[in-house]
Formats: structure tokens, sequence, C-alpha cells
């Protein structure tokens, strides 16, 4: 005040005197022009009025708000805090602030991004499913410490707080500190949360979708790859251990209120502990949607305890909230819509929760190659199958609804019907395989079936193709298939003993004319021996092409019941091909 007062004076002497050195002397006057005589010439000739004397200052009650300073050459405020603690406020008269709401006021910045005010308690809140703002943890440089506001306007921030905490050892007794607040696991540094020297962790984290969580930031002995700042906390409500990775963004805290209920005994922190003064407090949380995050510092010039942080964000939607580090690192920073807001806590920090602008990237379809099988040499006629896998390096989700598929290149699809279809969802960064089935043409030579990702008719992505060989690979004559019928050719694999029953083949003759080659019906019953009742050998004269060879007999009144096995053969000079089936008999009893 009385700063602010002692420029106020100064400024006004300075324009006093300014004017007083305008007014013009005896020998300006004769080089004026002369005025018309209609004019009273007195009006020239007076004197110019001696201004009043200022008032002598008067002394003000001391200063008890607040003592001015500069940090980075800007003019700043001491805010005493208790506990010996203090907290730094920039001077920003010429902008809106936080403290310029009305309390329980919202105002929404730009699209998703809202600063509020309540029980003087700063809040951001920040719409997780908007496409053009993003959490991050931003860290000082160096590895060192910075000014929150330093490092939020490196980071191009909209809105930071704090995120760091440094924890007693284990229960904080100021001065007494032994944590430190950033870690990086298996990166630059890392900690060893052993569940006794780190007590009760907690950490806020996002996944790819920026889903956010709280929860545990590890078992003893189990590292990972994140950002954490953390210290001893307090649970309100059931025990929620989080033991799922968050491949995020991670930064910790000393304090979780969860379902507004009470202080869990598993916590092992007492509520006496100096994590509960009335002190300068930054909190983040999220709904329970999980779809709205907040970050919250109470204003300078006013102490609070975690469970009015926690009341205060619980009335503006958020169910699950964290005190990060409080007293003297607690800090906020915004600049929006006019809003500027730049509380530095007492002292630099090593990494803050910020929020930055996001530009959606423009839609783009793309895919990256990953895999195909191998080029098949196949039999005429014979049924295979190839496949493809590419991944979306686009920015575009792959959906059949928006005219995505796999596309013919060139009209050899070999049975294959020449679109495929997406199926499941492809985000960006996700993989695709097709698997297509196919059938050999009956005409040997070379056969390319090539294919290309399509959308709504536009090619993209790479050109994959096969190259298929159909040639005569096996013996000239082929036992394609064999089975079982009735009578009446009905096919089935059950009968009575006495049934009639049809033992039939399917051979192929690949050669140009008729070839006798000897040809087998062998029978065996269910202990594995032959039965001859049921089998035949000899030679056949088997023309070119695929034909269908039956043996018509009964099945003997005395079979046994069980499973018996039937396998055709042919042998060609050497070139055995054969294939094999079974089918069931129920025996019949005898009335002596």
């Amino acid at each position: 005040m009385k700063t602010r007062l002692s420029m106020l004076l100064v400024l006004v002497a300075t324009v006093a005197a300014l004017l007083l050195d305008q007014t013009p002397s005896s020998a300006d006057r004769s080089a004026l022009a002369q005025p018309e005589p209609t004019e009273d010439l007195s009006v020239l000739t007076q004197p110019a009025p001696t201004p009043a004397p200022l008032p002598s200052p008067v002394e003000e009650q001391p200063d008890t708000t607040g003592q001015s300073g500069m940090i980075d050459g800007q003019p700043t405020i001491h805010w005493p805090v208790g506990q010996g603690l203090e907290e730094l406020v920039d001077v920003e008269p010429s902008a809106l602030n936080c403290t310029s709401l009305a309390n329980w006021q919202c105002v929404e910045t730009r699209s998703g991004l809202s600063i509020c005010r309540a029980n003087n308690v700063c809040i951001v809140k920040v719409d997780l499913n908007s496409n053009t703002l993003r959490p991050r943890v931003a860290i000082a440089a160096n590895g060192s410490t910075a000014w929150l506001s330093s490092i939020a306007s490196g980071a191009g921030a909209l809105a930071a707080v704090n995120g760091d905490y440094f924890s007693g050892c284990p229960d904080p007794v100021a001065p007494l500190n032994c944590g430190e607040g950033l870690t990086f696991v298996d990166g630059v540094d890392y900690t060893d949360y052993t569940g006794s020297e780190w007590q009760n962790r907690r950490s806020l984290g996002f996944n790819d979708n920026y889903d956010p969580n709280i929860g545990w930031p590890g078992e003893q002995g189990s590292f990972h790859r994140q950002l954490l700042g953390g210290g001893p906390q307090v649970t309100f409500g059931g025990e929620y251990r989080w033991r799922c990775w968050y491949q995020g963004y991670n930064t910790e805290g000393n304090c979780l209120c969860q379902n507004n209920t009470v202080v869990i005994n598993d916590e092992q922190f007492g509520c006496s502990a100096n994590n509960w003064w009335n002190r300068p407090q930054t909190f983040v949380g999220f709904s329970d949607d999980r779809n709205t995050l907040y970050l919250a510092k109470s204003e300078p010039g006013y102490n609070k305890t975690p469970h009015e942080m926690h009341d205060v964000l619980w009335i503006l939607g958020a169910r699950h909230s964290l005190k990060l580090d409080g007293g003297g690192s607690s800090g906020m920073y915004f600049r929006d819509g006019g809003y500027e807001v730049t509380w530095n806590g007492s002292w630099p920090v090593a990494n803050a929760w910020v929020i930055v602008p996001h530009s959606p990237p423009p839609p783009r379809d793309a895919a990256e190659f990953l895999g195909q099988c191998e080029y098949p040499t196949l039999d005429p006629g014979q049924q295979f199958s190839i496949w493809f896998e590419v991944r979306n390096t686009g920015t575009t989700t792959w959906r059949d609804s928006d005219g995505y598929g796999l596309e013919s290149n060139n009209g050899v699809t070999l049975g294959a019907s020449p679109h495929q279809s997406i199926g499941a969802d492809v985000p960006p960064g996700a993989s695709k395989r097709w698997d297509i089935q196919m059938t050999a043409p009956t005409t040997e030579g070379k056969y390319r079936t090539a294919w290309m990702l399509e959308h709504s008719g536009q090619e993209f992505g790479p050109y994959m193709f096969i190259d298929v060989t159909v040639e005569h690979t096996g013996p000239l004559i082929t036992v394609v298939d064999v089975w079982t019928t009735d009578e009446n050719d009905n096919q089935t694999t059950s009968f009575d003993a006495g049934d009639p029953i049809k033992l039939k083949m399917k051979i192929n003759n690949r050669g140009a004319s008729t070839t006798t080659a000897r040809v087998t019906w062998d029978v065996t019953d269910p202990s594995g021996s032959p039965y001859p009742g049921l089998s035949w050998d000899g030679n056949l004269d088997l023309q070119s092409g695929v034909w269908i060879w039956s043996l018509s007999t009964t099945i003997p009144w005395d079979a046994p019941t069980g499973t018996f096995a039937f396998t055709g053969r042919v042998d060609n000079n050497g070139e055995i091909s054969s294939q094999s089936t079974t089918f069931h008999v129920q025996g019949r009893i005898r009335v002596l």
C-alpha cells in the first residue's frame, strides 16, 4: 500500500512539474502573434497561476499484506503465508485476474477451458474430450528448478499448477525434507518406492485416450518409464490400488479425496500431520466420468486445508482429487481470454502440470506395410489363403461405414471377393491383417493377385501383391476325398449291422489319357484289424479328370459295435495317394 502511494505521489509531482515547464515566460510572450483587436489582451498578460502545494504524505498503517520486489524483471509482492513460507504474486493491474471473478463464477475463455473462483480458490476446468487442449507435464530446464510462470510460459501453456512434492522422512516435519519431487524411471533418474521410506504415494496419470486416473505409482521393485512427483498421502474412500501402468503423463501428490468419505486406516497417515496445515494449497482432480480435469490453487493470502479444497472441487463436480505440493511450492498460471494469473510460490519448482493448446492434425489416410504370406506353389484347383498386414499411420480411423476397405487392384481375385471389409475399427497406430481365401486356377501357370487400401474410391497405402504358381506338384493320380453313404447315396457315418453301405472315393487323374492303377478300399474294425467283409483291392482303368468311384456292399450281421476306419488308396507305379474317414456300426443282438 505504501509502495503504491509513493509511486502515485511521484507521478502527480512529475505531472505538475511538466505543467509548470510549459507556461510561457515573459520573453516568450513577446514573440507571440498579435491577437485580434476584439480580444481581451489582459488574458495574455495575467501571470501563470501558482500551483497549490501538494499535501504532505500521511503515514498509514504498516503494510502487513506484502512487500514489493522483482522477479525476472517483473514487479511482485511477497505474501506472508504462515509457517515461515511466502508466496510470490505478480502485480498485473492491466489484466483480468481470477480475483476479478465473483464468488462461484466461471468464465469459459475458449471451448473446453474455463476459469472459476470459489471461496478464495481459483479453479481451472479442462474438457478432456476437447481436441484443442492437452494436459502435459513440463519440467524445468537442465533438470533444475524454475519459477512456475517460467516453466509454463516456456511450455506455451494456457494454464498450469505446480506438480512436484517434497516429502519428509517419512512424516514431513518442516523444514526436514528428503524426497525428490520429479522422477524419471528408466530414463534420467528414479526413486525406489518401497512403501516404508516413501509412504502412501499416489499419482495422477493419463492414458493414450487422456482418461485420468489416481493411484499407486508402483509396488516395491517395480519400475516403469513415467514422470512422477510425489509424497505421502491420505485417501478418502475405500482402498484404491492402481496396479495398471499408464503410458501417459504422470505427476504425484499427497492427498487423495474420493467419494467424499472418511480417511481409511491402511494409509498410515495421521490427520495431525503437517499436510493438514491451513496453508497455500494446490489440488488436481477429475469428474466421475473422467471427462473433466480440475486444477485448483488457493488465492494468495488465503490459506486452505485439504478438506476445504476438496469441498470446493466437489461442489464444482470433481469426484476424485489429489493434493499436490502446498506451502511455498503452491502456484498457478493462466493466460487466456484476457485473464492473466501469475501466482508463483516462494521458491522455484521442478515441474508443473500444464494445459497446452493442441491443433488436431488434418485428416490424412496413410498405411505402413508390415508383412504378407510367401508366394505359394499350388496344384490346379487347390484351395489356399493369402494374408496382408498393415499399420494405420494416418490420422483417420478406418471404418467400413466410412468407405474404407481392401480392394483388388488388378481384378485377379482367384475366387475371392474383390472387396475385403475392414471389420473392427482401425484407429491411428493400430494394425490390421486380412486373411483371404482363394482357389488356384485349373490351368497351370503364374498368376498375380494385387491389392490396395481404398477410401471412398481413392487408393492409398502400399501396393501389395502375391504371385501364385499353379503346377502339378504331386502324384499324377490322387485321391481327393473319401466318404460313406447309405444305399440311396445319402451321406452318413452311422450304420447298423446288416445295413447296405457305399464306400465312395473321389479320384483325380491329371493325365491326358486313361491310366490303369491299383485302387484299394481298406476297412479296419474297431480293434484296428483288417475287416475283409468291407474291403476290396484291384486294378482299375482311371479316366482323365475327376471321377467318383463307389464300392457298394452290406455290413455283415455279425459286425462288432464300434468305429470302423475306411481308407481309399491309389498306387500308380509307386506314386501313392490316399485319404481316410471313419463310420460307426451298431451291432445287433442275437436271439438263440
